[in-house]
């Protein structure tokens, strides 16, 4: 059964502007379809690496026989750029074909890696049985495999979910804290210094849930360090924020504010809009707080014109 190409979604229009830097390649076969999944997985862009994955799911599905394992990994890179635009539905579709193929295939290293985006898109959609059945499934898969990289991803995902099934389990927190720390202590065993800031941010916001607000801090600050260490700016840009919140609790306004502030000015320096608002919001609570009406006003005004 053919599948159905994507529609021509708003990620794929803002791909098309990305294919005269990546030409398509002019001749067909397994080592040319390679290559472009080969880039599209190592593509930071996510625009471009949908473009390049669905050209290669296109070449794949023409060369005779069919090259399976070619358009398995094109349509694993398109559900995983989906997954990362937000596009749930779409991804879920891509992922579960790419999943099919390879587990006919018998490619185990890749039908972990599918499980895990099935976990961040039911993730996503809110669906956290299902992203906890999948998370499960993919940290099975690496502990048998002896996969180190994706146990680590595993934890990571079971922290996440974890973090937001406080309401059905009492010792969530506790579970999400303990599968932090083991995707920390595997990231620290592989040298892999932004992720290992990553998981410290992830840590403080735990440890920020629970109250404990000079353990978050702790956390904080050296995910702070890390993130500046590999020069992380969107990582230093989350941090920042938490930073900002845990010393608005801890009644160090000042403090907060320079937090705030540097996030807002790096936000606007490096093009992630998307965070600004949230921003904006935060800091005219801090500006209430100081007895700061004025700038409180301001900072709020902005905020809600860019969420209208």
């Amino acid at each position: 059964m053919q599948h159905p190409v994507p529609s021509k979604s708003s990620t794929l229009k803002r791909a098309e502007l990305a294919m005269s830097q990546n030409p398509p390649l002019l001749t067909v076969g397994h080592a040319q379809i390679d290559e472009l999944n080969t880039r599209a997985r190592a593509h930071t862009d996510v625009d471009v690496a949908y473009t390049l994955a669905l050209e290669a799911a296109t070449l794949a599905q023409q060369t005779t026989p069919r090259y399976l394992r070619g358009w398995a990994e094109a349509l694993l890179t398109l559900a995983s750029s989906e997954e990362r635009q937000g596009q749930y539905r779409d991804s879920l579709r891509d992922v579960n074909h790419a999943l099919t193929l390879f587990q006919e295939l018998q490619l185990s290293p890749f039908v972990a890696s599918c499980f895990y985006i099935l976990t961040w898109n039911y993730y996503g959609l809110g669906d956290y049985p299902r992203a906890m059945e999948f998370a499960l499934h993919h940290l099975q898969l690496a502990e048998i495999s002896d996969d180190l990289k994706a146990q680590a991803e595993a934890h990571n995902s079971l922290g996440a979910i974890y973090s937001m099934i406080l309401e059905t389990n009492g010792d969530a927190l506790q579970k999400s804290l303990d599968h932090y720390q083991l995707s920390l202590s595997i990231y620290v065993r592989l040298g892999e210094v932004k992720r290992q800031a990553v998981l410290l941010n992830n840590l403080c916001v735990s440890y920020q849930y629970m109250k404990r607000y000079p353990e978050a801090l702790s956390h904080a600050l050296q995910s702070l360090d890390l993130s500046r260490q590999s020069e992380d700016i969107y990582s230093e840009i989350l941090v920042l924020g938490n930073l900002a919140i845990i010393e608005r609790y801890l009644n160090n306004y000042a403090q907060a504010l320079e937090y705030h502030t540097l996030r807002l000015h790096m936000i606007r320096s490096y093009g992630y809009g998307s965070l600004e608002a949230h921003t904006l919001l935060n800091l005219g609570c801090v500006y209430v707080d100081i007895a700061d009406f004025d700038k409180a006003q301001e900072a709020i005004t902005q905020a809600l014109s860019l969420i209208h």
